[in-house]
């Protein structure tokens, strides 16, 4: 696997409600590594999303240069409301940047990870070639 993905996890709480059985809040977890379909529980209020976008790959530096490496995804975290959801959203994670084979070459940014339309995290820069500078974190 590629470790440098993007991930959404997308996390409803609704405090207040007691689970009879085990006298605890009512939590839904939906974490997604992979492109998929969020669906919206049957119970709660709110829903608390956090996406990560993807990470840049390193540049490629030449036969006596060196490379930089590529920036952080972006981090994104969101409260919202269920009644603004659809009854299911699509949760779509960034790639990692694609490893340079070409000497002399900077890095490829990562991609960006979604949940629905309603929260972006982008994706790194791809780091700098022959001594160049490294790629940057993604902004908001």
């Amino acid at each position: 696997t590629d470790d440098s993905s993007g991930v959404i996890d997308a996390v409803l709480t609704e405090p207040g409600a007691e689970d009879p059985s085990a006298g605890a809040a009512v939590i839904d977890v939906q974490t997604f590594t992979a492109t998929g379909t969020w669906t919206k529980p049957a119970t709660g209020t709110v829903a608390y999303i956090q996406c990560w976008g993807a990470g840049g790959s390193g540049g490629r530096g030449g036969l006596v240069a060196s490379a930089a490496g590529g920036g952080g995804g972006n981090f994104i975290d969101r409260w919202i409301s269920l009644a603004s959801l659809g009854a299911t959203e699509t949760a779509t994670i960034g790639a990692g940047g694609a490893a340079q084979t070409t000497n002399n070459t900077v890095g490829n940014v990562g991609g960006n990870s979604t949940f629905g339309s309603f929260v972006t995290a982008y994706g790194g820069g791809g780091g700098g070639a022959n001594s160049q500078g490294g790629g940057g974190g993604a902004g908001i």
